[in-house]
């Protein structure tokens, strides 16, 4: 019945009310964008992680190593015992762990035309590398093209080191390719002064040894220093190369993603590893060093969000007071006959409240239904911007989240109702007697 009268009430004051309503839209509008900016947002920085960085959902490495994520065959690798028996364990726990990809580090000297420069090599395994990055980043490089099998016998060159041995590509200069969002599986040709580049590395044993790889593609990670330092091959090349079995580090995709099926995930493969005999961290990459750009960044973003959030609620409360502050005013006579007829402070306060609340829902409601018109405008607009540390242009996308949306309607509403009780008090304490004299 409340909620009857209240709707009535705001239909027969539909011009004072009507401020409050569009303040309320505007805001839920605002919030809906920015809300949806920030999914999507944390969406593409996840994808980038887990997907196109092969991260999967956590990362398991030696707890020997003393800098998490740069082990390398001499230094804090897992042994091929140890891969064997973290595999075994993978099978162990199906359907729990559904992928895992063996990585390699390893550093050297590249050679060739003229060029001698120090260089930051990564191996992984190319079949499970390629499932893990799935269909969306499958093809990872911006020209040439991506390993077909951990037997292929190239090379593939980061974009800054590539321009700096002097290779060229289609559309280097005139054309910004979109990594993030996962490269068109095309061939693009390129071309490098030297054919082949000559690796010189130290092996396992401290022993000097040098392979001369053709450069089969040019990748962009998205992480400009790393780009200009990286050297990518197969991990059956790059075993060979350096003559080990070792593996810096795996990581895994847990069913259930990200969050406590990767910690519950990660707690059970180190606890089976030690049962085994060997010592081994597995870490959800969010809290792994892979993952401290990603975190800071969320950080600050969240705090950004926080801010414009308290703006645009502040200014929707304002708007949101002051109508039913007026209107609280303007209806002594009316809320004075009611108590007159036995109604409390209270239930007037009730009834208030009531309107509020309708006027908040219609606000939300009108608020999303526009952003449901601008959402698509904006997707299909095609804007690009630098986006914190990644170096690839990043396209200006409003995401959906329903439980964020329910959330921004149950914030709008309860700030709706809130905004109106604290007109209202102050109303309902004028005496019945003056109440009625008031003529408004």
């Amino acid at each position: 019945m409340w909620l009857k009268f209240a709707w009535g009430s705001l239909v027969r004051h539909w011009r004072k009310s009507l401020v409050a309503l569009l303040s309320v839209a505007s805001a839920t509008t605002a919030l809906l964008l920015f809300e949806g900016y920030m999914v999507d947002v944390e969406r593409m920085y996840v994808a980038t992680f887990s997907a196109r960085q092969m991260l999967g959902d956590i990362v398991i490495e030696s707890s020997a190593v003393t800098s998490p994520g740069r082990a390398t065959a001499d230094d804090g690798a897992l042994s091929f015992e140890a891969e064997n028996a973290l595999n075994s364990v993978f099978l162990r726990l199906k359907p729990r762990f559904t992928l895992s990809v063996p990585f390699l580090n390893f550093s050297g000297t590249l050679q060739g035309s003229g060029v001698s420069l120090g260089f930051t090599g990564l191996a992984f395994d190319v079949a499970s590398g390629d499932a893990m990055r799935g269909e969306r980043f499958r093809w990872n490089t911006l020209a040439g093209a991506p390993f077909e099998s951990d037997n292929d016998t190239g090379l593939l060159l980061g974009k800054g080191l590539a321009e700096l041995v002097g290779c060229t590509w289609e559309g280097q200069h005139t054309e910004s390719r979109n990594g993030v969002m996962g490269y068109e599986p095309a061939m693009r040709a390129f071309r490098c002064p030297a054919g082949s580049f000559q690796l010189l590395v130290a092996t396992e044993a401290g022993q000097a040894n040098a392979e001369s790889f053709s450069v089969r593609g040019i990748v962009a990670t998205g992480f400009a220093e790393l780009d200009d330092r990286l050297v990518v091959l197969p991990l059956k090349a790059a075993r060979a190369l350096l003559d080990t079995q070792k593996t810096s580090y795996v990581t895994a995709k847990v069913l259930g993603g990200l969050g406590s099926s990767a910690a519950e995930a990660a707690e059970a493969v180190t606890e089976a590893m030690e049962a085994r005999g060997f010592q081994v961290r597995a870490t959800p990459w969010p809290q792994h060093a892979f993952g401290d750009l990603y975190v800071r960044t969320m950080e600050f973003l969240g705090i950004f969000r926080n801010f414009v959030i308290g703006v645009i609620l502040v200014v929707a409360a304002l708007a949101v007071f002051s109508t039913f502050s007026k209107t609280v005013r303007e209806r002594r006579k009316e809320t004075s006959t009611l108590r007159s007829f036995g109604y409390l402070p209270s239930q007037i306060l009730g009834l208030f409240a009531a309107e509020a609340a309708c006027l908040g829902v219609a606000g939300a409601f009108v608020g999303t239904l526009a952003c449901s018109f601008v959402v698509p405008l904006v997707n299909a607009f095609g804007m690009t911007y630098k986006a914190g540390f990644l170096s690839d242009p990043v396209p200006f996308r409003v995401g959906f989240s329903l439980p964020h949306t329910i959330a921004i309607w149950a914030l709008v509403v309860s700030l709706a109702v809130f905004s109106s009780l604290i007109a209202a008090w102050r109303g309902v304490r004028v005496s019945i007697v003056d109440g009625l004299k008031d003529g408004g």
